[in-house]
């Protein structure tokens, strides 16, 4: 390849002078599109970049360059040859053909390796017609190359880089280096008016580049609505209990479509939940949270309030939690009827059958629809189940005394209603 004879060729003039035994050139390569963890399949985007890191006197700048890439994965070496793309930075267009002295400039596949990538500056006198220069360079010397600041020697942006396998296994490391003894770099140390002298520099191989591979994914959790599968989440999203006073809700379970942590890391525990009310109306506070697993790859959460929520109100549980990769649950605020990702509404509103918000007659023919067709309440939320709805007593069973507690509560006959529930409201919108 072009690279390395010119490069052979520029090094063996430069080692016939002294070394600049002070001066030191490193390369560094660094990850452009994330951080040093990958999923398998994802392609890594990088940069590779050079710059003095130590300079005397006389220094004005880089002449040549010169690197061997490997790519090490968990098993040894990955082949490049397929493996990875790669082009010069605009910063050493000077190096490469046709300003400067190069063939294949991103390396010749040798191996699983690509070897002597980089070029040269046009600072030596060649015969414009001998083997293997064609044509002669034809770019003008670029001063304090890599001098003060890093330049990037190559850079694989979109659509480039190497791809991590696709098999990879979640803890595998794939390791992009220079390898050892192969980067040489030779620096500009003079002008006599027509041509420039150089001279070899010491090299330093900087930062190599390894990825871990992860399962992590950066979905963030969610609560599952109550109708989704292997969802208990009870009771869903927007449901106004119906049933008797006495008794009343004071459990929430929510069901995460995966399982989730405390900001803080650890168990998810009381703090991380956050219980507000509509309308200025007492918040119960929280007594418990029990983790209770779940059927799939969700989690699901018991919450226990230590109070009944307030009756023609909207209580709101909000959770405060992040995934097992640490992407937290999207807090989108307050959405109305639409159900939030972090947060479940419920009201309390005892007769409210037909899930209106609002108590009359029809709720009497929603009970009967319910108890005799299986005809579930339009505006009820999804997941709800007969039991929420005219279960009155609580028992678990709906019964013929279900209907009678109903009448009860319509007609506020105490127990078990405290008023009159027929033409009764819940006092605000769903927040």
């Amino acid at each position: 390849m072009k690279a390395s004879v010119a490069s052979t060729l520029v090094l063996s003039l430069a080692l016939t002078g002294a070394v600049m035994a002070q001066d030191t050139f490193q390369a560094d390569i660094v990850r452009t599109n994330g951080d040093a963890t990958a999923s398998a399949g994802e392609t890594i985007e990088f940069d590779i970049n050079g710059i003095f890191t130590q300079t005397t006197a006389g220094n004005m700048g880089l002449a040549f360059f010169s690197i061997d890439l490997e790519l090490i994965g968990p098993a040894g070496p990955v082949n490049l040859g397929t493996g990875l793309t790669m082009q010069t930075g605009a910063a050493v267009d000077s190096f490469f053909a046709p300003l400067g002295y190069s063939i294949d400039p991103t390396g010749t596949v040798v191996g699983d390796d690509l070897i002597q990538a980089g070029g040269g500056q046009n600072t030596i006198n060649n015969d414009p017609n001998a083997e293997p220069f064609e044509p002669f360079p034809t770019g003008a010397v670029v001063e304090n190359v890599g001098l003060g600041s890093s330049v990037t020697l190559f850079t694989a942006g979109a659509g480039m880089g190497f791809m991590i396998p696709g098999d990879a296994a979640d803890g595998d490391v794939y390791t992009l280096r220079i390898k050892a003894g192969s980067l040489h770099a030779n620096a500009i140390t003079g002008f006599d008016g027509t041509f420039y002298a150089v001279d070899a520099v010491n090299a330093a191989i900087g930062s190599e580049l390894a990825i871990a591979v992860s399962a992590c994914e950066t979905i963030p959790p969610r609560i599952l609505a109550g109708g989704e599968l292997n969802s208990i989440t009870v009771p869903c999203s927007g449901y106004i209990d119906p049933r008797t006073e006495l008794n009343g809700p004071t459990e929430i379970v929510m069901t995460f479509s995966e399982p989730v942590q405390s900001m803080n890391d650890g168990a998810v525990t009381a703090a991380d939940f956050v219980v507000t009310t509509s309308g200025g109306a007492v918040t119960p506070g929280i007594m418990a949270v029990d983790i209770l697993g779940g059927a799939g790859d969700e989690q699901s959460v018991r919450i226990t309030l230590d109070q009944v929520i307030p009756l023609q109100h909207w209580t709101t549980i909000k959770a405060n939690v992040k995934d097992l990769c640490d992407n937290a649950i999207t807090d989108a605020g307050n959405l109305g009827s639409v159900d939030e990702e972090d947060r479940i509404d419920i009201a309390f509103l005892p007769g409210d059958v037909n899930q209106s918000g609002d108590t009359s007659p029809i709720d009497l023919f929603a009970y009967r629809a319910l108890l005799n067709n299986g005809t579930v309440p339009a505006l009820a939320c999804d997941g709800v189940t007969e039991a929420d709805l005219i279960d009155m007593d609580r028992s678990g069973t709906v019964s013929a005394i279900d209907l009678f507690v109903f009448r009860q509560l319509f007609n506020g006959v105490s127990p078990p209603a405290s008023q009159v529930w027929n033409l009764q409201s819940v006092l605000e919108s769903r927040p």
